[in-house]
């Protein structure tokens, strides 16, 4: 919206506008049919993203053609985010493939991926973020240190100043893991007994099924 002048009675006027500083009512305008007070206000739709966008007021006064002061803007937008798939899955790690398709204008500040245990669909305030160097192209995020047999959610994000957009959620589970288990100290010992200790460190993702010592005689 602008004001030619304060004061002024306009009868006809609108805004030029397009992607270099030569403006005119006879390329790219917009007249505003309802000027009141001598404000005009105009809606310029599907302006380029990231692109410089210039504008000016022009109005009629007495047939006479008029223009203001011509204004530059840059319009931008979040970046535009998509998972493609993940692979590799073992029972704790998996491999996250995904890409920046449009920096909105700006330059990617961050980039990534951001997970979390579960069906929820993770942000960088919920789930745990790992961020990958780069801006727009494809990029891919190698996960470790997951738990065995336990489903996780997935969002590729990206972030420029003008805010972070994610992609589309996916989900996998990690696969079955071995069981760990620590061999103790041998107590009690006696002539012809002891007690065996052991302590069960990780089940691999599973209920145990079965535990016990293996014997054999001599040094293994």
């Amino acid at each position: 919206s602008c004001s030619p002048k304060t004061g002024v009675e306009v009868a006809k006027g609108g805004v030029c506008h397009g992607e270099s500083g030569k403006l005119s009512v006879d390329s790219n305008s917009i007249e505003d049919k309802n000027i009141e007070d001598g404000i005009i206000n105009v809606v310029i739709d599907e302006v380029p993203v990231g692109a410089a966008l210039f504008v000016c007021p022009y109005v009629y006064d007495n047939g006479n053609l008029a223009y203001g002061d011509a204004v530059c803007l840059n319009a931008h937008a979040v970046p535009a985010v998509e998972i493609s798939e993940i692979v590799d899955v073992t029972d704790s790690g998996a491999s996250v493939s995904a890409s920046v398709s449009d920096d909105g204008g700006m330059p990617i500040k961050s980039r990534g991926v951001v997970y979390l245990s579960g069906d929820d669909e993770p942000t960088i305030d919920t789930g745990v973020t790992v961020q990958v160097e780069g801006e727009v192209g494809e990029f891919i995020v190698n996960l470790s240190d997951l738990a065995p047999n336990q489903i996780y959610s997935v969002r590729a994000y990206a972030q420029n100043d003008k805010g972070v957009t994610y992609s589309e959620k996916l989900a996998f589970t990690t696969k079955i893991g071995m069981p760990q288990v620590q061999t103790m100290p041998v107590t009690d010992i006696g002539l012809t007994s002891a007690t065996l200790n052991a302590r069960i460190a990780a089940n691999g993702g599973e209920a145990i099924s079965e535990c016990g010592f293996y014997l054999c005689k001599g040094n293994v």
